[in-house]
């Protein structure tokens, strides 16, 4: 299986961000269990906010927005900021929604969510957005919801993730050296799938498996990789 049926899960076209009544019920189990998980991982350094949790709020750069698999990963790479480098951390449907048809379904009203709740604490949306893995979908799905709703196209980090939703702004996509979603690790080029969809892409390696770029030695090597964009 190559990166592309990897996330075949992931359709091109957008769903709508609106629920029907019935998986809205659903939707908000999910992000009670987002907000339950959270809770559990909390330490005073960091601020919770609706389902995300922020570190260095007050900040003078510009902050990030990550899309995280789990609750331990923010806290790792918040320890590589400095303090006037605000992280606003969210989760992906990973380990929260065991369907993939549901977790597809939940990534544009997850990134609506997402986006009005930093909106509120920050006054501002001309975020980083990051997201590894699963997490990447959704913040692709914010920034194409800025995109069309305010004209704001803000610079896009994916890692292990192909770009499938046509993102018209800048988008670095990071792929491990050893990972089976790295599209450059089978016979097919990603290259001409990307130059059809996309207006501005680059992409570089991480060294190592998937799953393992937010562990050092490699997490030294994403913050300065994030932090260029800055």
């Amino acid at each position: 299986m190559d990166a592309f049926r990897r996330w075949a899960h992931i359709p091109e076209k957008m769903f709508d961000v609106d629920l029907h009544q019935d998986e809205q019920v659903e939707f908000e189990g999910v992000l009670s269990l987002i907000r339950n998980m959270r809770d559990q991982s909390s330490v005073n350094k960091a601020l919770s906010h609706d389902e995300l949790l922020v570190f260095n709020r007050f900040g003078e750069k510009k902050p990030i927005f990550w899309c995280f698999n789990n609750w331990a990963e923010p806290y790792l790479f918040a320890y590589q900021l400095d303090e006037n480098q605000p992280l606003i951390a969210a989760q992906s449907p990973h380990g929260v929604e065991k369907s993939w048809v549901k977790k597809a379904r939940y990534t544009e009203p997850l990134a609506k969510r997402y986006l009005e709740s930093a909106t509120q604490l920050f006054n501002r949306q001309d975020f980083i957005y990051c997201g590894n893995c699963q997490g990447a979908p959704v913040v692709e799905s914010m920034c194409i919801q800025l995109s069309r709703q305010c004209g704001i196209f803000p610079q896009l980090i994916t890692i292990d993730y192909i770009a499938k939703r046509r993102y018209q702004g800048p988008i670095l996509m990071l792929f491990g050296s050893e990972s089976p979603f790295n599209p450059f690790n089978y016979e097919r080029d990603p290259l001409p799938y990307w130059k059809k969809r996309l207006k501005s892409f680059q992409w570089k390696h991480l060294h190592g498996p998937h799953g393992t770029y937010l562990k050092e030695p490699t997490i030294v090597l994403l913050k300065e990789i994030v932090s260029a964009h800055i």
